[in-house]
């Protein structure tokens, strides 16, 4: 059996994603993770995330979901969220030009990220660019669907495109595991 190399779902209700979006303040600059630490480096990511705003209702639903779908689809062995990583709200926003460049989100360690998710909380009309994207550049458009969770093994290769109108909020998080066999 071939496994998918992502799958889109609906996942929150418009007035679920715009509580959350409502919810979320505290936001502090995005980093990422080079030489064994957490830089900025706007070139490579430009992003806000908030420090808050998930509750913990919401991250047993997420999970519960990426287990269920797992257990179909990937396969994988996963173990759950690691707390020094939990799922974040981020804000791209076009005034600042955001964006994150082509990179996967696996991380060296005992235990991985398995698989990666992004739940979609502004509608589409709201924003331009701000596309998440995989290798190859296929862009599916159900991804934009506000509500949509887009699951994905976390070696996949992707990015965010830049926003050029608007500002886009989404919910961010990945699930672990012990390492590839």
């Amino acid at each position: 059996m071939m496994r998918p190399d992502k799958l889109s779902i609906p996942f929150l209700t418009v007035k679920e994603c715009d509580e959350i979006v409502q919810n979320s303040d505290q936001w502090v600059e995005g980093t990422v993770f080079k030489f064994g630490q957490l830089i900025k480096q706007k070139q490579f990511r430009s992003v806000q995330i908030c420090n808050g705003g998930i509750s913990t209702e919401l991250e047993d639903r997420i999970f519960k979901t990426i287990f269920l779908t797992n257990s179909s689809s990937f396969r994988y062995h996963l173990e759950g969220y690691e707390p020094k990583d939990p799922p974040l709200v981020f804000k791209y926003s076009a005034d600042r030009e955001d964006h994150y460049t082509w990179h996967s989100d696996s991380l060296p360690g005992d235990i991985v990220r398995k698989i990666s998710f992004s739940i979609q909380l502004t509608n589409p009309t709201e924003y331009d660019g701000g596309d998440l994207e995989f290798m190859p550049a296929i862009t599916d458009k159900k991804i934009r669907d506000q509500g949509t969770m887009t699951i994905f093994p976390s070696y996949k290769v992707h990015r965010v495109s830049p926003v050029t109108r608007g500002v886009r909020h989404v919910i961010v998080g990945w699930i672990y595991g012990p390492d590839f066999r």
